[in-house]
Parts: C-alpha cells; sequence; structure tokens
C-alpha cells in the first residue's frame, strides 16, 4: 500500500533499526580513554506523545543489527542540519562528565542537603557549591593543595574535600 506524503507510519524503534539497510549507517572513531567505533544512523521522527520532529539518533557496536551486542536509541530536538551522526555521538560521549559533577557535588558539597525556603538563597547556595567544586577541580587539576601540617599534595577530590571540609571561612 502507498501512502500519500500527509500520512504516517507507527514503528518501534528497534523495528525501525532492522529495514535500515548498511549503507545508512556511518563508522565513527570515538577517541576516548579507551577509543571506541560506533556505527550511527541518524533518522527525523514524530514522536506520538511529543510535539514536533526529533531526531533519533541509533548507535550500534557492530556494523549490523544483527551482530551488536550494543545498541543505544538517543534523541534531540536539535535540527537535522547539526545533529550529524558524528556530532550526537561525540555530544553524547561528553555526556558522562556531567553526571560526575551532579554525583560529586551531591555527595561531597551537599548540592542536595539546602536547608532554605527563598529563591535566592536557593540560587546562593548552588553558587557556593559550583564554587567549591571549581576550586577543588581547580587544584585538583594544579597538583593539589598543600596543608601547612602534611607532607603530601592532595591529589584526589576525595582527600580535597577532606581538606576543604577543615577550612572554615568566617
Amino acid at each position: 500500500m502507498q501512502k500519500t506524503e500527509n500520512e504516517t507510519e507507527e514503528i518501534r524503534a528497534d523495528n525501525l533499526t532492522k529495514t535500515l539497510p548498511v549503507e545508512g549507517f556511518t563508522k565513527i572513531q570515538l577517541n576516548l580513554e579507551r577509543p571506541r567505533t560506533v556505527w550511527v544512523a541518524i533518522k527525523e521522527v514524530e514522536l506520538s506523545k511529543s510535539t514536533g520532529k526529533k531526531v533519533i539518533a541509533i548507535v550500534m557496536n557492530a556494523d549490523t543489527f544483527d551482530t551488536a551486542t550494543e545498541i543505544d536509541y538517543l534523541m534531540s530536538n536539535v535540527n537535522l542540519s547539526k545533529a550529524t551522526e558524528e556530532w550526537i555521538v561525540k555530544t553524547y560521549s561528553q555526556r558522562n562528565w556531567v553526571e560526575v559533577f551532579y554525583r560529586e557535588a551531591k555527595g561531597w558539597l551537599g548540592l542536595n542537603e539546602y536547608q532554605v525556603r527563598d529563591e535566592i538563597s536557593l540560587k546562593r547556595h548552588f553558587i557556593m557549591v559550583f564554587c567549591a567544586y571549581t576550586f577543588i577541580l581547580w587544584h585538583t587539576l594544579t597538583g593539589g593543595l598543600r596543608r601547612r601540617w602534611a607532607n603530601k599534595s592532595l591529589n584526589t577530590f576525595t582527600l580535597c574535600t577532606r581538606s576543604i571540609s577543615d577550612i572554615h571561612i568566617f
């Protein structure tokens, strides 16, 4: 049955992946701590519970659906002219560092332990946490803090936060 231009077809993402030809995937080398090769196909789609078109990227660790052991489906609302296969996977590969920040900010610096009631106080709390994180990260990356009474550098985030907790700002 032929579809007109305005007709749409509802299809699951995994079934869409199965129908894509091998030539529809682009091989991309990611230069991470451990280099990784992925095959990526992008499609512009409309989702049933969302407005507007979205770009989905199908990222596999092998060149065919049948041989892939890892398949990720990434979505973006960036238009198709910018959201190339390479742009999507490189942007997504940086996501881990954002998660690391939030884990450390919540666990070590009390990002989620605010006890304020108004918006300005909440913003001040967040600013102080971000400043403390930046301060610690800067010292970690530049060789670590040195305590006057210690004889070794504090080169890990954990050691720096313990050192910072000993500093009292009045």
